[in-house]
């Protein structure tokens, strides 16, 4: 279909209202899509990074409580030297029952 002039393309032999509305429609649907997908992007990414520096924060705090652990002194320290019924995986109470003298 050809067209004579420029109104006559926009009145569209009498469906322009419709046609144009429609394009204007679509338009503006996709500027919204456009603008909530940016939107929910950039939050998305947000979460992750606050996501990654928590678990950084947790994984640094376990790091810091086992290096903490590993240079506490001997003497405050449970040593399986010290305490034999630990390496052999006993009770104290057990090993108590055993060593105690018979009567």
């Amino acid at each position: 279909m050809q067209f004579s002039s420029i109104a006559e393309f926009i009145a569209m032999d009498g469906h322009g209202f419709y046609v144009w509305l429609s394009y204007g429609a679509t338009a503006v649907l996709f500027i919204i899509l456009t603008w909530l997908t940016k939107s929910k992007d950039k939050s998305v990414k947000l979460h992750i990074i606050k996501r990654q520096k928590r678990e950084f924060k947790l994984k640094e705090a376990a790091e810091r409580q086992q290096s903490d652990l590993t240079t506490t002194s001997p003497s405050n320290a449970l040593s399986a030297t010290k305490h034999p019924e630990i390496e052999n995986n006993q009770s104290p109470i057990a090993v108590k029952e055993n060593n105690e003298p018979s009567s």
